[in-house]
Parts: C-alpha cells; structure tokens; sequence
C-alpha cells in the first residue's frame, strides 16, 4: 500500500523488468495494488538468499523466453511487432494503444509464452482493442 512500492511496481513493468513480490503481510490488506498481478511472489521469512534467487531466476527466464519466441515465430515466419517474454496484461495493451511498445500503426500481433490466457483475459483485452492479437507458440501455426 506504500506509494513508492506502488511507483515502484508500475516503473518496473512499463519497463517490461521482472518483479517479484515479496510479501510480509501479517494479517491481510484492506486492497492489494491491482498491478502486482502475473508476477511471482515468495513470503519473507528472513530468507534473503531465496529471494534473490527468485530475482534472478526471473531474469534468465524472460532473456531466454524472449529468445525462444522469437526463434519460434521465425521458425513459422510469423512476423510479431511484440514478443513479451510474460503473460500479457492491461498495462501492456495500453503501452500498445499509447505506441510506447510494438508497432504505431494498424493490427499488433503479440506472442507470449504458452499456456493460453482464459478466454475471459484475451475477451477484456479485446473488448477494450479488438486490433491486437495474443497468440502463444502452441497457437503459431493456426496462424500460417
């Protein structure tokens, strides 16, 4: 509930760095900040090594993530304007809308790693632009 942890998340993600959560609440929160979502979270118990750990097991997942869908998309010759190496989320089709990340102009075609978004995510993202496509490598070649 802290602004600056607040600033902080939004920063990190409109950056597209990894985040983890760590949590030390005690006896539960009046509102959890909407923003904290799709990311891994651990539990503080004095356990600084783990949490760095973490930390950096999100970084070598979203370098090799990224490279490996890009490889898949190249393999199929699926040209995608946004490769994200996480699960997309609203903040990201706003970045989209805004031109701040992909293409300015037109259809955006967004691979992320598998598995789907429920049909309930990918309806709200497209309720809201029903010009960006979310596909995943396991759904590529219903593309081609």
């Amino acid at each position: 509930t802290r602004e600056w942890c607040r600033i902080e998340i939004l920063e990190a993600k409109r950056n597209h760095c990894p985040v983890v959560i760590v949590n030390a609440i005690k006896k539960g929160e009046n509102r959890a900040f909407p923003y904290m979502g799709n990311v891994p979270t651990i539990r503080w118990s004095n356990n600084p090594e783990e949490i760095a750990d973490l930390a950096l097991l999100q970084i070598l997942y979203r370098l090799h993530t990224r490279l490996v869908l890009e490889k898949v998309a190249s393999t199929y010759g699926v040209v995608s304007e946004l490769v994200l190496p996480y699960h997309p989320e609203l903040l990201d089709l706003a970045q989209i809308q805004k031109g701040l990340i992909g293409g300015k102009d037109g259809n955006h075609l967004v691979i992320y790693p598998d598995p789907p978004l429920g049909s309930e995510e990918l309806d709200l993202l497209n309720e809201l632009n029903d010009k960006v496509e979310f596909t995943t490598p396991t759904e590529l070649p219903l593309l081609v």
